[in-house]
């Protein structure tokens, strides 16, 4: 048995340790700690970078088939499309520290269209290229949206791309009178968590990531 749980960094080590006191057999790893941030004020950085945002939607999908979303220029998932983001999908899971070798790529694909099935997937395009990807899917109950999935090709860092994109999709939940969140790695080695704080998210404490497993009984003779 294996299963994974979320939530206030103390709060989930004090209840796996209490679970472990109960089932000895049980481990529990910690996998991730984050920041969990909420947007405070209105973001805003400055003069935004080339490009613009893109709301990602199915190819058997219109605009005038699904619900309004946070921008109106959209880019359909062609295949093309598809594949770039599978690669910032794998790319992403790297970064981040969650990288299993033992997932396929097809595995990654099919997380990458889940994502964009929900029509909630919006990238910063500059030109013809992708350069940042994120997606505003995770509903919050009916008070806001938790941004996830925030990546940005490495020829289009230090450009202000995943900057504006955040921004962007922050101002139009602002908008809509809804509360944007996110978790950032704070050992992230490019400094998210920083940009966050200059975008106006404010730190809500950490959130962890704990993994149990237990060995399967013996079967009987």
């Amino acid at each position: 048995m294996i299963t994974t749980a979320y939530g206030p960094h103390e709060v989930v080590e004090e209840a796996a340790r209490a679970l472990q006191k109960l089932r000895p057999a049980i481990s529990w790893t910690p996998k991730m700690v984050v920041t969990a941030m909420e947007l405070s004020s209105s973001p805003a950085v400055g003069d935004p970078p080339a490009g613009q945002m893109l709301r990602v939607l199915p190819v058997k999908e219109t605009p005038q088939a699904v619900p309004a979303g946070l921008c109106n220029d959209v880019l359909l998932a062609e295949e093309a499309v598809v594949e770039k983001l599978t690669d910032y999908h794998v790319a992403f899971k790297k970064d981040v520290g969650l990288y299993d070798p033992q997932e396929t790529r097809e595995s990654h694909r099919q997380a990458m269209e889940a994502f964009i099935a929900t029509c909630e997937v919006y990238v910063w395009q500059v030109g013809a290229d992708i350069a940042a990807v994120s997606t505003a899917g995770r509903a919050l109950a009916d008070v806001g949206r938790g941004i996830q999935l925030v990546y940005t090709s490495p020829p289009h860092r230090r450009r202000g791309c995943a900057a504006a994109l955040v921004a962007t999709i922050g101002a139009a939940l602002n908008e809509r009178g809804l509360r944007t969140c996110l978790n950032a790695d704070p050992r992230g080695a490019h400094g998210a968590k920083r940009l966050y704080e200059k975008l106006g998210f404010a730190n809500q404490g950490l959130m962890q990531q704990v993994r149990f497993s237990e060995l399967a009984p013996e079967p009987c003779a």
